[in-house]
């Protein structure tokens, strides 16, 4: 059995807009050990232009959060730190940065623990090199694991964007709305389990979204054959405990495809 997993990012907005999200690109690893791989990767901060906190700093880290020798923080991918005041837009960030992932020489998979994200976090002082897990706040985050290697399944899959459109504050509670993505595979046929990591996520006007599969539930298992594009829907259903502010609202979480 070969397993891997691959995430993607869904985005919710309130009205149709273009997409800002952070990216990581690992590439081809460039050293190899019995059981781990360096790779040079490219990350990206995108723009995050929803205001900021007041004061304090922006950066673009990367952090390990399955990984128990890495999880307990954040490292400054790209050597700064932007100082904001309230109101201001973070404009991101780009550079390489040297991603380290452990690999099981016995089954020939990468560990699980080898996920890797890359993340604007807004912490309260400037941020140098690392920086405690609970000091920083994650605004946007994107992660991927290792590519799997050669000779296994590899299933690929299409980011999912949920628009809620415009609403009024009557109509916000129980509003639900819907985005597709596909999953395909190459190297044979595949039974693929998705599972919505976290399932309710909290939005940035203070409500929430409940997100579902297909059959109503955050997991949902398929059978796929080689090159065959399965395609599957998720429906954000909105909730909110109090008054609703007006404007734009964004939250986003991750499907986590298990290729068995």
């Amino acid at each position: 059995m070969i397993k891997t997993k691959n995430m993607i990012l869904i985005v919710l907005y309130c009205i149709s807009t273009h997409a800002f999200a952070n990216s990581i690109d690992l590439g081809t690893a460039y050293y190899v050990d019995t059981d781990y791989e360096d790779f040079n990767a490219h990350v990206s901060c995108s723009q995050h232009p929803f205001g900021t906190e007041a004061g304090g700093y922006y950066t673009c880290s990367v952090y390990y959060p399955d990984d128990e020798t890495h999880n307990d923080k954040f490292y400054n991918a790209c050597k700064s730190s932007s100082p904001v005041v309230a109101g201001d837009s973070y404009r991101g960030q780009n550079c390489s940065y040297t991603v380290k992932t452990y690999y099981d020489p016995v089954d020939k998979q990468h560990r699980p623990t080898s996920r890797v994200c890359v993340t604007t976090l807004w912490t309260q002082d400037v941020f140098t090199s690392t920086v405690p897990i609970d000091k920083g706040t994650v605004i946007e985050e994107s992660c991927v694991m290792p590519p799997p290697p050669p000779g296994s399944i590899v299933c690929s899959t299409t980011d999912v964007t949920v628009d809620h459109g415009t609403l009024t504050a009557e109509e916000y509670n129980g509003n639900s709305a819907t985005g597709t993505g596909q999953i395909s595979c190459t190297g044979g046929d595949a039974t693929v389990d998705l599972s919505l990591t976290p399932s309710t996520i909290d939005l940035s006007n203070g409500t929430q979204s409940k997100l579902t599969l297909a059959n109503q539930q955050a997991e949902e298992t398929a059978e796929l054959k080689e090159n065959d594009p399965y395609p599957f829907t998720v429906t954000s259903t909105l909730s909110a405990a109090g008054p609703v502010p007006g404007g734009e609202f964004h939250g986003s979480t991750v499907i986590i495809v298990t290729v068995e």
